[in-house]
């Protein structure tokens, strides 16, 4: 028996994972990068002591400010988590996941080809989007599984691992290439994130098929 919408579905949870641990992992990183345009001046006069520092280039954000502008992504993540579920009562749920996932992918790009201040919004923004991401996967990945329901819910569970793998390949690309193509890494991880969502009721069908004729 094929359960194809179960078997993706954990490659669907491996990567998303790995794209939300890296863009976590890297966000300060990319912030606070060489490729990053200047402050302007009345923005670091009004953010706290320590958050910025010029030198002779002007006004760039430190670690410490950027590990604020850190809190403000999760802010958005959480807001995602709100709305995102009032979003999942009126909508299905694979169309809003290829929605959020494509959104994600868009916003990748932008951060990949760097437009400066637009791009450090993208990033923002991703973390709205990847918020429905974690339980959407899971409940289309162990609808109709049955007895083996457990089972399945393990195995995608364990998918998690792809948080732990993943990220160091996004770091050695930052290290070879720059910061902002190291974010190729999640931009392909929320691609196939879309793929399988929008390609879901097809492989619901499949399977349906199969158990019919089992």
């Amino acid at each position: 028996m094929s359960r194809w919408h179960f078997t993706l579905a954990i490659g669907a949870q491996f990567f998303y994972v790995a794209a939300q641990i890296g863009v976590w992992a890297y966000f300060i990183n990319y912030v606070t990068s060489p490729d990053m345009p200047n402050l302007p001046e009345w923005m670091s006069q009004a953010l706290p002591a320590g958050w910025t520092f010029e030198n002779t280039t002007g006004w760039h954000v430190t670690d410490l400010g950027a590990s604020k502008a850190f809190a403000g992504g999760i802010l958005c993540f959480l807001a995602g988590r709100m709305i995102g579920s009032m979003i999942l009562r009126i909508c299905s749920a694979h169309l809003t996941l290829a929605l959020f996932g494509l959104i994600n992918s868009i916003l990748m790009v932008l951060i990949v080809v760097h437009h400066g201040w637009i791009s450090v919004v993208a990033l923002f923004l991703c973390n709205f989007f990847m918020s429905i991401m974690y339980p959407t996967i899971f409940a289309l990945g162990i609808r109709g599984l049955g007895e083996h329901t457990k089972l399945g819910s393990s195995l995608i569970v364990m998918a998690i691992v792809g948080g732990a793998l993943m990220p160091p390949l996004m770091g050695r690309l930052a290290d070879v290439f720059s910061m902002r193509m190291a974010f190729t890494m999640p931009l392909i991880c929320f691609v196939y994130v879309t793929f399988y969502a929008a390609f879901w009721p097809a492989l619901e069908r499949l399977d349906t098929g199969h158990d019919v004729a089992d």
